[in-house]
């Protein structure tokens, strides 16, 4: 059934996991915003190494023009500076295509990204999961106010992409190596205090 306002068909609310998926359809990589800092740090700690690399390369080079004998470090130091570079490339499109997306509100009636969900597996005691974009590597600030042995998983992950709308009380399974697993949503919600506030 439509509804309309004086004559303006209103438009459905789109949940944030529709939203979600539109970005990413539009190949944005929706992330929270420490995912983003922590990328924008790892592109800064390449691009030190990077500067340090070219001045122990001009170096290197500068001690290789006055001798005879092959220059091992300066190679050393180029293979090196390869490899920043293939990283710095990776990061950089990965910040390319990363959307600020912020946290979920505390009231998210599905699992979404940033939610923290306790999981059952099995039957057994839930365990608490944060759900993230891209990293499973959460930095001390927002650690330290997740729950003590809180795993994260990513939104792409098997595991993330089974959780991602589920709701509590929901019953899922999946397959692992052609063995069958099944993990209860029992709780969801934020950090306490939510890493907005962190």
């Amino acid at each position: 059934m439509k509804e309309f306002v004086k004559g303006h068909e209103l438009q459905p609310v789109k949940s944030r996991n529709e939203l979600l998926a539109e970005m990413i359809a539009r190949g944005e990589v929706p992330m929270l915003p420490f995912e983003l800092d922590k990328l924008k740090k790892d592109f800064e700690e390449l691009a030190a190494e990077q500067e340090v690399n070219g001045r122990l390369l001009g170096e290197a080079m500068q001690d290789s023009s006055e001798t005879w004998h092959d220059n091992a470090a300066a190679e050393i130091i180029s293979a090196s500076s390869v490899g920043l570079t293939t990283q710095a490339k990776a990061v950089v499109r990965q910040l390319r295509e990363a959307v600020a997306t912020d946290y979920p509100d505390a009231n998210e009636q599905q699992v979404t990204l940033g939610t923290l969900v306790y999981l059952s597996f099995a039957g057994d005691e839930p365990e608490p999961m944060l759900i993230t974009a891209i990293t499973t590597d959460v930095p001390d600030q927002y650690g330290d106010h997740l729950p003590e042995g809180c795993e994260v998983v990513t939104m792409t992950s098997p595991l993330g992409k089974l959780l991602i709308g589920a709701e509590v009380d929901q019953e899922l399974s999946y397959d692992v190596n052609g063995r069958n697993f099944s993990v209860k949503v029992v709780e969801m919600g934020q950090p306490t205090p939510p890493l907005h506030d962190v």
